[in-house]
Formats: C-alpha cells, structure tokens, sequence
C-alpha cells in the first residue's frame, strides 16, 4: 500500500510540476522570436547610425545565443553550463539565421 502512496505522489507531483516547466520554456521561446523579429528590423534598416545598428545586431545574437543555451539546459543539456553565470565567448559567430551585414 505504501508503494502506491509513493507512486501517485510522484505521478501528482510530476503532473504540477509539467505545466511551470512548459510554461517557462514557452515564453522563452516566445522572446526568441521577439528577438528574432527585432533582428530583422535592425537587418532592414538599412542605414548604419554611426555603427549601433550593427552593435545591436551583435547584442541580438548574444541574447538568442544565451537563449539558445537556456533551452537546452532547461532541456537536460546543462551539463557544459560554466560556473559563476559566464557564458562562452563575448562575441560567438554570427547566429545560424543572420544573414550578412552590409555596414
């Protein structure tokens, strides 16, 4: 009997713990989009503001690559995650959906 207390407590306590799980990684990937979005704006724009169009872009593709890695250590694969927040190099290579800036 014991055993079955045991085991429809976890099935319940998984149950409650699914949809914060799914939730968070839902509006995670919905600010990816947004970011994603942005980013083409900023590619559009055309004009180059004295260089901070470009940074911006850079920025972007810093944040979705955190995402990124956010996602997947929410997902299990957060055994690279290096200690004390840092995390990988400050400027990656372009993100895979970037095209070409022309500044």
């Amino acid at each position: 009997m014991t055993t079955v207390i045991r085991s429809a407590a976890a099935v319940l306590l998984l149950l409650v713990a699914l949809p914060a799980y799914a939730g968070a990684d839902h509006e995670i990937l919905a600010a990816e989009q947004e970011l994603k979005i942005a980013r083409g704006h900023l590619q559009a724009a055309g004009t180059d503001y004295g260089g901070h169009r470009h940074a911006a872009m850079d920025h972007l593709d810093d944040a979705l690559r955190e995402i990124r890695e956010a996602i997947q250590f929410s997902r299990g694969g957060g055994a690279g995650a290096k200690p004390g927040g840092e995390h990988g190099a400050k400027h990656p290579a372009p993100h895979p959906d970037a095209q070409p800036d022309d500044d």
